[in-house]
C-alpha cells in the first residue's frame, strides 16, 4: 500500500451489541498497531499499542513519530488509562514540535487524571503553546488551562464533572497576559457546557484597569447565540499593539449580537470613539495633529439583508464628515453573485499626515476629496466615482525643487477601468499627466503619459536644470516600459575638484552594508534625451555649452544602453591657470553604458606662430591624454607653452613645481616619462609620478644637497596634500629619515641590499 509492506493477522467477533478483538496484529511499513479485548459490550478489557516511526509512511506529506498505549474496561468504557507520545509532527501548516498526553479514568471509584502538554504547535502563521490538567473525581475535579501566543497568555482555574455526554465546568479565576493596555482577569465566573449537540459559555466579563469586556453564547439544535460589550477600551495600546508609529486619545464602547438558526444571519454592531486627535510622526522628530469629532460604526442584520455605516465627524461641529461610508448587504450567508450598493464619501483636509512615510518630501500639503460609490457583487465588488487632490505642494530638498498646484482627479468608472489626471507645477513650469488602467482576465493594463515645459526638476548648487517631457508609461504582462524624449532646454552644472575614487567592481559585496536594488526584472525603457541650446558646465576646469542627443535603452535584464553623442558647443579648459579654447569635444555613445563614452576632446594654446595642445582619447573609464604641437616639439618643450607661454628652455626655477605638477596631470600613461624628463632638465637627482591608493597621482621630487643628506618633496596631486622629507645617511646600512606633512614621523632605517 504506496509503496510500503503491508501485512497483519487477528480475529473480530461481532454479536449483537458486542464487539470483540483477538490478537489483532497489523503492519504498514514500520508502522504497527496490535490490539486485544473488548470494544463493545461486557469481556476482557481493550489492550492496545500504535507505534508511528514514520508518520510519512501513513500518510503522505506528513512527518513525525506517535506511540500510543490504551487500556479500556467496563460498560460504557467505565474504566480507561491512555497515554500519547508525539514529536516532530507536521502535515500542512499544522505541525507540533511535543504532544504528550495521559488519561487516567475510573468512573466506579470516581477517579480522574488528565494531562496535556503541547509544545511548538504551529496553526498556519500562529504558533502556540497548551497546557491541559484535570485532577480530582470524574463528577467533580479541579481543572487547570494555559494557552500561550505570541508573548500573550491565557490561563483558566476552575472545577468541572464529566457528564453522560460531555462536560460541565466552572472557571472561578483567569487572566490574559500580552494584552493592552494591561493584564485582563475575569471578573465573576465563568460557566462551561460542552455536550455533543449544545455548547454554551455563560455571560462572563473580562477587566483591564477600567476596561471592561463581557460575552456569552452558545450553540444547541442548530441555533448560535452570540453576543458581546466592550466598555471603555483604550485605543493608544491598540494601535502600540499593531506596531503602528501613531499616538492616539480615546476609548471604543460597542456591542454585538449575533444569531443563526435555519434562516439567514441576524444581527447587529454598534461602536464608537469620542473625539480626540491622531499624532503621526513628521521626518524631524516630531507630531503632527489630527483631530476629529468622534466615529462610529454602526450595522444590522435582518432577513431582507444588512446595511454597515462607518461616519468620522470633524473636529469642528457644522463641516463636512471627514468619512460617511454606508454598505448594504444582501441576506447572509449569500452566494458570491449577491449584489452589493454603497456610498463612501470622505474629506481629508490635510494630507500632510502622510509625510512621515514619504521622507523624500517636506512640507507635504493639500486636500483629498472622494465620492465613491459600491457597485458590483460579493466576490466581485466594485467602486465608482471620483477622488480628487487639491492644492498640493511639497518640496524636494534632494533636488532643490519645490511642487505647487498640484492637483489630480481619480475618475473610477464601469468595467474596473480608472482614469486619472492632473497637473504640478515646479519653478516656472508645468508638468501635466494622464493615465488609465484597467484590471482585464490577463492582469492589470495601465497607461501613463507625462507632458511638460520648462519643468524644474534639480536645484542645488551643482545642478540646475529644466526639462520639457513627453514620456509614455505602460504596464502590461507584468512588465513596465518607458518611451519617449526629454528636452532639457536649460541646465547648469557646476562641480568642484575632486580626487578620483577607485570604482569597485559591480560584483563587490561590502560587510554590513545592504545591497542596491537593481532594476526589476521585465522594466524597458527607451527615451531620447536633446540636449538645448542653453546647457552649460562649470566642472573640473571646464567652462563650456552642450548640445547633442543620446538615446537611453534599458534592456530586460536591467542593464543599459546609451547611443548618441554630446558636443562642446563652445567652451575653455583651464589648464594650471591658462584657459585653453577647446577645439573639439565629443563624448560618443555606441551602445555601452550611459558612464562610459568614447571621448574626443582637444584644447589648445596660440602662442605666436606655435599652437600648442592637449588631446583626450580613449573613454571616460580609461582616457588617455596626449600632447601635441605645431610645429613638432620635445613633450616638455609642449607643456611649457601650455602652461607658461613660452620653451622650456625659458623657463624660471621658480616655475618648476608648476610644471612639474602639470606633468603629472596629464596622465599616468606616459606621465611618469614626460616628469622624468622634466626632472632632468631642471636639476632634480629624483623625479617620479606613482599611484597614491585611490586611483589618484603622487608627485615625488628630491635632490641631494650633499652625498649624505636628502631632501625630498611629496604632493598628492588630488587632494593636493604634501610633505618634505629629510634623510641623512649615517653609515652605509643606517639612515635617519624625518617626514613632515599631515603628520611628523622620524624613523631609524635600516637598509639591506641584495
Amino acid at each position: 500500500m504506496r509503496g510500503q509492506p503491508l501485512g497483519g493477522q487477528g480475529a473480530l467477533a461481532w454479536q449483537p451489541q458486542a464487539l470483540r478483538l483477538s490478537d489483532v496484529d497489523l503492519r504498514l511499513g514500520r508502522a504497527s498497531l496490535r490490539a486485544s479485548g473488548t470494544v463493545l459490550g461486557a469481556g476482557p478489557p481493550l489492550v492496545g499499542t500504535l507505534n508511528v516511526p514514520a508518520a510519512s509512511e501513513l500518510l503522505p506529506g506528513a512527518r513525525g513519530r506517535l506511540d500510543a498505549q490504551l487500556n479500556i474496561s467496563g460498560p460504557g468504557w467505565a474504566q480507561a488509562s491512555v497515554q500519547l507520545q508525539a514529536a516532530d509532527l507536521a502535515y500542512g501548516d499544522q505541525a507540533a514540535d511535543t504532544l504528550r498526553a495521559q488519561l487516567d479514568l475510573d468512573r466506579p471509584r470516581d477517579r480522574l487524571s488528565l494531562q496535556i502538554d503541547a509544545a511548538g504547535v504551529r496553526l498556519g502563521e500562529r504558533r502556540l503553546a497548551l497546557q491541559l490538567a484535570a485532577d480530582g473525581g470524574a463528577a467533580d475535579h479541579a481543572v487547570h488551562l494555559s494557552l500561550a501566543h505570541d508573548g500573550q497568555r491565557l490561563t483558566l482555574d476552575g472545577r468541572g464533572g464529566l457528564l453522560d455526554d460531555g462536560w460541565r465546568g466552572r472557571m472561578s479565576d483567569g487572566t490574559v497576559d500580552g494584552l493592552p493596555p494591561q493584564a485582563w482577569t475575569l471578573a465573576g465566573p465563568l460557566e462551561l457546557e460542552l455536550r455533543r449537540t449544545q455548547q454554551s459559555v455563560s455571560r462572563h466579563c473580562w477587566q483591564a484597569g477600567a476596561a471592561r469586556l463581557c460575552a456569552d453564547g452558545g450553540h444547541a439544535a442548530g441555533v448560535v447565540d452570540l453576543a458581546a460589550q466592550v466598555e471603555a477600551l483604550p485605543l493608544a495600546p491598540l494601535v502600540a499593539l499593531a506596531d503602528a508609529d501613531v499616538a492616539v486619545d480615546g476609548q471604543i464602547d460597542g456591542r454585538l449580537r449575533l444569531h443563526r438558526d435555519a434562516g439567514p444571519l441576524l444581527g447587529e454592531v454598534h461602536l464608537s470613539v469620542p473625539a480626540g486627535e491622531l499624532r503621526l510622526p513628521t521626518p524631524d522628530g516630531g507630531r503632527r495633529r489630527f483631530a476629529h469629532g468622534g466615529a462610529r460604526v454602526d450595522g444590522r442584520l435582518e432577513a431582507s439583508g444588512g446595511e454597515v455605516s462607518v461616519q468620522l465627524a470633524p473636529a469642528s461641529p457644522g463641516e463636512v464628515d471627514l468619512l460617511s461610508a454606508t454598505l448594504r448587504l444582501p441576506p447572509l450567508p449569500a452566494a458570491a453573485q449577491a449584489p452589493l450598493r454603497g456610498t463612501v464619501a470622505a474629506q481629508l483636509p490635510d494630507i500632510g499626515l502622510f509625510e512621515a512615510w514619504l521622507p523624500q518630501l517636506a512640507g507635504l500639503a493639500g486636500r483629498i476629496e472622494a465620492s465613491l460609490q459600491v457597485e458590483g457583487t460579493l466576490g466581485a465588488p466594485r467602486l465608482t466615482g471620483e477622488a480628487k487632490l487639491l492644492d498640493g505642494r511639497a518640496a524636494v530638498p534632494e533636488l532643490g525643487i519645490e511642487l505647487h498646484e498640484a492637483q489630480a482627479r481619480l475618475i473610477a468608472a464601469a468595467g474596473d477601468t480608472l482614469r486619472l489626471t492632473g497637473s504640478l507645477r515646479s519653478g516656472e513650469g508645468t508638468l501635466r499627466l494622464q493615465g488609465e488602467g484597467s484590471r482585464l482576465p490577463g492582469g492589470v493594463r495601465a497607461q501613463l503619459a507625462l507632458q511638460g515645459e520648462q519643468v524644474q526638476v534639480f536645484d542645488t548648487a551643482q545642478l540646475q536644470a529644466k526639462v520639457d517631457p513627453d514620456i509614455d508609461i505602460a504596464f502590461a504582462d507584468g512588465r513596465l516600459t518607458v518611451g519617449g524624449e526629454v528636452k532639457v532646454p536649460q541646465a547648469r552644472i557646476h562641480a568642484q575638484d575632486r580626487p578620483a575614487a577607485v570604482q569597485a567592481s559591480p560584483d563587490v559585496v561590502v560587510q554590513g552594508r545592504e545591497a542596491a536594488d537593481r532594476p526589476p526584472l521585465g522594466a524597458r525603457a527607451d527615451v531620447r534625451v536633446v540636449l538645448g541650446d542653453d546647457v552649460r558646465v562649470d566642472a573640473y576646469g571646464f567652462q563650456g555649452r552642450l548640445g547633442g542627443a543620446v538615446r537611453l535603452r534599458q534592456r530586460q535584464d536591467g542593464t543599459a544602453a546609451v547611443n548618441g553623442q554630446v558636443k562642446v558647443a563652445e567652451g575653455q579648459y583651464t589648464f594650471y591657470g591658462q584657459r585653453l579654447p577647446v577645439t573639439q569635444g565629443e563624448l560618443r555613445y555606441a551602445g555601452g553604458p550611459p558612464d562610459n563614452p568614447a571621448l574626443r576632446i582637444t584644447a589648445a594654446r596660440q602662442v605666436g606662430t606655435v599652437n600648442a595642445g592637449v588631446r583626450i582619447t580613449g573613454t571616460a573609464r580609461a582616457p588617455t591624454t596626449q600632447l601635441y604641437s605645431t610645429p613638432a616639439m620635445p613633450q616638455s618643450d609642449i607643456l611649457s607653452y601650455l602652461v607658461l607661454g613660452r620653451p622650456m628652455q625659458q623657463a624660471k626655477s621658480s616655475e618648476s613645481d608648476l610644471l612639474m605638477q602639470a606633468a603629472a596631470s596629464v596622465g599616468m600613461r606616459g606621465g611618469g616619462t614626460l616628469v622624468k624628463r622634466l626632472g632632468q632638465t631642471l636639476g632634480f637627482d629624483e623625479a617620479q609620478l606613482g599611484g597614491d591608493g585611490n586611483g589618484g597621482a603622487n608627485l615625488a621630487l628630491g635632490r641631494y644637497l650633499t652625498p649624505r643628506l636628502f631632501v625630498g618633496y611629496g604632493l598628492t596631486l588630488a587632494e593636493q596634500t604634501n610633505a618634505v622629507t629629510l634623510r641623512y645617511t649615517l653609515t652605509q646600512r643606517w639612515l635617519l629619515e624625518v617626514v613632515s606633512g599631515l603628520t611628523q614621523t622620524a624613523d631609524l632605517l635600516y637598509q639591506l641590499e641584495r
